[in-house]
């Protein structure tokens, strides 16, 4: 994983054009590139250069800046991409607070929103209107509209008729040479087609090409039929005849590589206040993929009745039986039980009461065991989490050491029983019995996730051989998709052409040229010429602390972490650790080693707050700030124990000097702009060895602490 001189000093030379420029951080140090290098897939690739964005401008520069030094881009955001897409080895740019804009259009029919808002807090915004944004991944409280925009995110409730692409009413973007085009702008339509006549006329060439080929126009409508996020949005070619709705539409589940979204105005959909919920368990799949199939209503979409079918096989329901919310289901499960989580909603009381009485009867007449519809929003509420823990507690439920491997096929509606049946098979014949499966019924969305220890021999081979045989599955034989809602990444990329013919994947490669000929966006992701790509950067997870072992890297913490975009957040706290313990098991690069270690002091543990508010955003509950504790306590020397014991029989004089301090900070910076107290305090930090504090912009005020000066 160790990045080459030249890639390193390009790095450098990116950070040197763009210091001054961009007011964001700018990191090329082990440290802090090592702690960007993974998100919540299995890859891990080390960026030359990590850079925080808050504007248009900052992406312009970027762009020009890793242009001139040969480096590619790659955008993130919360980092909680599954198949590899917000990982790489050249610049990273990572979305600052900047892009927090968030506006609520008069009768909350439409909602506009920067790249950097949490799918969550969107949501409670437009919670008292009984609205919502269309998309809704099971990492929303956790997953940014940058990324839901980029991966054509869609979730449990959101089928194929909600996701961005649908529900999209305008679109704000930054292409790679620099120009801005706002879709919901008139003069801004008018400009981009005076300006880019030349690209607007090869996607109106495209549409064309595609429109004359009959094979090809019904191979994309099948495909679009159900969840498919693999390779570009060819629908975009078939549903628009205007060059500027078919790019903005292009852009939508292009992973970054096409161009940089900069705000997206969403049409919002219904959240009726009235709705009951049950884990409604079923003697076998057959069973309850007769129930999904009527339930799914011929593929139209609802907003009033069964609204969400989730299944969750047995393996699945054994990782989390002992959950309080499991207890009333354990009578009635088998050793082949499936359970389906199911969600019945409505304008009124009265509606939904009829509603519920017909879910009951589809019920009762496929073979469900135990039928309890409850309209409890506590129970609601406790079942959906243990629904949306799935990644990360059947995670938790692997061997120490291994990686959680996600992924999600999607197959006709029809087919599901089978297919669930014969996912399970090849799942059990190539080792991973350990496997659980689950999933979005209602659009034949199924994940499925187990665990490996890509540290052994043999262990990328034989993933490989399964991916293979998993690409004749699913394209072949069901006709489905490799990837329904995780995007193409790494993970599927050499497998684009085998799920959509050599046709289709042309137009791909033509798209791309279109909008990025240089490759500068992302190169890699989603379009491959490498057909072993998703077996390389694989990650390794060697033990390094008990507490935090069974980690998976999901970034769920992250939002609750106090140092997050300050320095590390839990998730980076763990995975430098790790390599730490891996440097040191193996002997490799000692002064990288030490490196780290030195650096670690400050980014990883003095700025830690040890408060486990992580803990309660981590679904397994692990307690990274137990383990800084723990580390903290090792590095202790004689004197720092003097001063514990000091500051414990004198707490109350500490605890004033500490809040005396907090103020002086808060006050300074009512009148001294932040990035000048920063600039001082780092400096000061510099010359004391790191003994005093930097005081940055990042860190939160106490309370009824002045408005600080940003300028």
């Amino acid at each position: 994983l160790a990045q080459t001189p030249d890639r390193l000093a390009a790095g450098e030379r990116v950070a040197a054009r763009l210091k001054g420029v961009v007011p964001g951080a700018i990191h090329t140090d082990p440290l802090m590139t090592y702690a960007w290098s993974g998100d919540a897939s299995s890859y891990r690739l080390i960026p030359a250069v990590v850079v925080f964005v808050n504007s248009e401008d900052d992406v312009r520069a970027v762009f020009q800046a890793a242009r001139a030094e040969g480096l590619p881009v790659t955008f993130r955001a919360a980092g909680t991409s599954l198949s590899g897409q917000a990982v790489t080895d050249g610049v990273l740019a990572v979305l600052g607070d900047g892009w927090r804009n968030l506006t609520i259009h008069p009768g909350a029919e439409q909602i506009t929103l920067g790249p950097a808002i949490i799918v969550a807090e969107a949501n409670r915004a437009l919670k008292k209107y009984d609205k919502k944004i269309g998309p809704d991944p099971a990492s929303q409280a956790t997953c940014k509209i940058g990324g839901v925009v980029n991966n054509n995110s869609s979730g449990m409730c959101c089928g194929v008729a909600q996701n961005t692409y649908h529900t999209m009413a305008r679109l704000r973007i930054v292409l790679t040479e620099g120009t801005v085009l706002d879709s919901g702008d008139a003069a801004s339509r008018d400009a981009f087609r005076a300006s880019h006549g030349r690209m607007l006329q090869g996607l109106h060439q495209l549409h064309h090409d595609v429109m004359a080929n009959e094979e090809l126009v019904a191979l994309i409508r099948h495909k679009y039929r159900i969840k498919n996020t693999v390779g570009y949005s060819l629908n975009a070619l078939v549903d628009y005849h205007d060059p500027l709705d078919i790019l903005i539409h292009l852009m939508v589940g292009s992973e970054g590589t096409l161009g940089f979204v900069s705000e997206v105005t969403y049409n919002t959909v219904p959240e009726h206040p009235f709705k009951a919920t049950g884990l409604i368990p079923f003697p076998d799949p057959q069973s309850a993929g007769r129930a999904i199939i009527e339930m799914a209503n011929g593929g139209v979409q609802v907003t009033t009745g069964v609204t969400a079918a989730e299944y969750i096989e047995r393996r699945a329901l054994a990782t989390v039986e002992h959950l309080v919310p499991m207890a009333p289901l354990l009578p009635w499960l088998t050793d082949n039980s499936p359970a389906v989580l199911i969600d019945v909603t409505a304008p009124d009381a009265a509606t939904l009461e009829m509603e519920v009485a017909k879910a009951n009867a589809l019920l009762a007449r496929h073979g469900a065991t135990h039928i309890d519809l409850s309209t409890d929003e506590h129970r609601s509420h406790a079942l959906w989490d243990i629904r949306k823990g799935f990644f990360t507690s059947a995670g938790a439920a692997r061997p120490k050491g291994t990686i959680m491997l996600t992924e999600d096929v999607a197959a006709p509606i029809e087919k599901l029983a089978d297919f669930v049946l014969d996912l399970r098979a090849m799942l059990d014949n190539h080792g991973y019995t350990d496997a659980v499966i689950f999933g979005h019924a209602l659009a034949g969305n199924l994940h499925f996730q187990m665990g490996d220890d890509f540290s052994k021999p043999g262990a990328a081979e034989k993933f490989d051989i399964f991916n293979q045989e998993l690409s004749t599955l699913v394209s072949g034989r069901y006709g489905g998709s490799l990837k329904a809602e995780h995007g193409t990444g790494r993970a599927i990329a050499p497998f684009v052409e085998a799920e959509w013919g050599s046709a289709a994947y042309a137009i791909m490669h033509r798209i791309k040229a279109l909008f990025d000929p240089e490759r500068l966006l992302n190169p890699g992701v989603l379009l491959n010429d490498d057909p072993k790509i998703h077996v390389k950067n694989l990650k390794l997870m060697p033990l390094a602390d008990e507490v935090v072992d069974l980690c998976i890297e999901c970034g769920f913490c992250e939002p609750a972490c106090p140092s997050h975009h300050m320095t590390l957040t839990p998730r980076q706290r763990i995975a430098v650790t790790r390599e730490r313990a891996r440097m040191r098991a193996t002997g490799e690069d000692p002064a990288r080693l030490a490196r780290l270690d030195a650096d670690f002091q400050y980014a990883g543990m003095d700025t830690c707050a040890a408060c486990n508010l992580c803990s309660l955003r981590c679904p397994v509950g692990i307690e990274t700030g137990t383990m800084i504790l723990g580390e903290r306590a090792r590095r202790r020397g004689g004197a720092a124990h003097s001063v514990a014991r000091f500051a414990a029989d004198h707490r109350g004089t500490v605890e004033r000097a500490m809040r005396g301090g907090v103020a002086l900070a808060d006050a300074a910076r009512t009148v001294i702009p932040s990035p000048a107290i920063e600039a001082i305090t780092e400096t000061a930090r510099r010359l004391t060895n790191k003994r005093v504090p930097r005081v940055s912009r990042a860190l939160h005020h106490g309370p009824g602490a002045p408005r600080a000066r940003d300028t």
